[in-house]
């Protein structure tokens, strides 16, 4: 129901606002860090950035409780695999996905 409540301009300025500066940090951690082996870090920092708060908003929103350790634990060893990738150059891509 949060979801479809009525917002002002002011909370939706503010809620793009951060979702932006959580982009551009993710995007530049990504860049910085030598592990990170995706080909586009703009697209990947989207990809990890709405993965987790997708996720955590469905595992939360769920009946059943789930042990939150579990959880963070295997919410990073998912988005660690996809960053951390396949070995090779970041600036090689990564396989299948240069196809035109």
């Amino acid at each position: 129901m949060a979801e479809q409540g009525p917002r002002s301009p002011e909370l939706l300025g503010k809620v793009a606002a951060c979702e932006a500066e959580r982009l551009v940090y993710t995007r530049d951690l990504l860049e910085r860090h030598p592990e990170a082996r995706v080909a586009d870090t703009e697209m990947a920092a989207r990809l990890v950035v709405t993965t987790i708060e997708l996720v955590a908003h469905k595992v939360s929103a769920e009946p059943d409780r789930v042990d939150l350790g579990r959880f963070e634990d295997e919410l990073v060893a998912m988005l660690h695999r996809y960053l951390a990738g396949p070995p090779g150059d970041r600036s090689e891509g990564r396989p299948g996905l240069d196809a035109p």
